[in-house]
């Protein structure tokens, strides 16, 4: 029997309570003023690194503030994946094994369970610490650490139907450690780890509906490595930088206007420093989620929130099941 929300009355849930206002395993929101063609209240994490890659996937209702849960475990152990959704489906692309690895798998939002095998990237391999992104239809892989310099390489899946990557073009210059977001049509692309190829604070943008290459889109407001992106509407954010070296990380988060090109402003502060964070941050229609990473003090579990719409300093959300650097998320419903 699905629950009522007094808030809004076309919400349902299925859900363990255990008094008003707690939270537990178990909850699962579809809010349909929350969720869109490629977001929604469901933020799931896939993987992570801490002592060594994490095969647990972290689950939470974006429209709350709680501690995550455990939603499944993927196929295999993984860190640095790029995630996409259409909605209902989210995918986690490729990821870094201590060599390249081309998997895709795919979970469905609404249903706690494993991860299933989507198929495979293709040549040039993505592998892991590539970005992604999502118009609803297709999940986009860009970038990747295939190589010291990294990968300008993009492919993209069709996420109803599951089968191999298919070439989408290539971006200005090669990346890895970078985020991307997007809104309905384009998506762009910021920082990257590499020290060669793209400059480390640059931003570009591809118009996902087409194939080809990307374009220059402006300047982020410092160099960011190892940083995560995460977007609502037409205003994309990124958050943590370091490029592997924690000492550098600060709390700063920039945005831009999807839809104008131009340089990034800043937008408020994380409420911890991090470094090795996910590339993609997941997002419903008010609010982003930035989890986890790694701090001067070491691997952490905290979850901040920003709601995108306004500019102004990240607020504190909960925890995910365990410390974890080099986690990407996915959100639908």
């Amino acid at each position: 029997m699905s629950i009522k929300s007094f808030g809004n009355p076309n919400a349902r849930y299925k859900a363990t309570m255990s008094r008003t206002g707690d939270l537990r395993l178990g909850f699962m929101s579809c809010n349909p003023n929350q969720t869109g063609s490629w977001y929604g209240d469901t933020a799931v994490y896939g993987g992570g690194y801490l002592t060594g890659n994490i095969q647990e996937m972290d689950f939470f209702n974006l429209d709350f503030t709680s501690n995550a849960g455990d939603f499944g475990d993927m196929v295999q152990a993984a860190r640095a994946r790029a995630a996409g959704s259409n909605g209902s489906r989210g995918l986690f692309m490729g990821n870094r094994q201590g060599s390249v690895d081309t998997a895709v798998e795919y979970i469905t939002f609404s249903s706690f369970a494993n991860g299933t095998d989507f198929g495979d990237l293709i040549s040039p391999l993505n592998g892991g610490y590539a970005s992604g992104a999502s118009d609803g239809t297709r999940a986009f892989a860009i970038g990747g650490n295939c190589c010291s310099a990294g990968e300008d390489n993009i492919q993209y899946f069709t996420i109803a139907s599951t089968g191999n990557g298919t070439s989408f073009g290539n971006m200005t210059g090669s990346r890895f450690g970078h985020g991307s977001a997007n809104n309905a049509t384009r998506a762009v692309i910021g920082g990257t780890n590499s020290s060669s190829g793209a400059s480390k604070n640059n931003i570009e943008y591809i118009t996902m509906g087409t194939s080809g290459s990307g374009s220059n889109f402006g300047n982020l407001t410092m160099d960011r490595g190892y940083t995560g992106a995460g977007a609502v509407g037409d205003r994309a954010i990124w958050a943590g930088n370091g490029g592997g070296t924690v000492g550098n990380a600060v709390t700063g988060i920039d945005y831009v206007t999807i839809t104008s090109t131009g340089n990034a402003s800043d937008f408020g502060d994380m409420t911890v420093v991090r470094d090795q964070v996910g590339a993609d941050f997941p997002g419903n229609a008010t609010r982003v989620a930035i989890a986890g990473g790694n701090t001067p003090g070491g691997y952490i579990s905290t979850i901040d929130y920003v709601v995108v719409g306004t500019t102004g300093n990240a607020s504190d959300f909960g925890n995910l099941t365990g410390a974890k650097a080099f986690c990407s998320a996915a959100s639908g419903c």
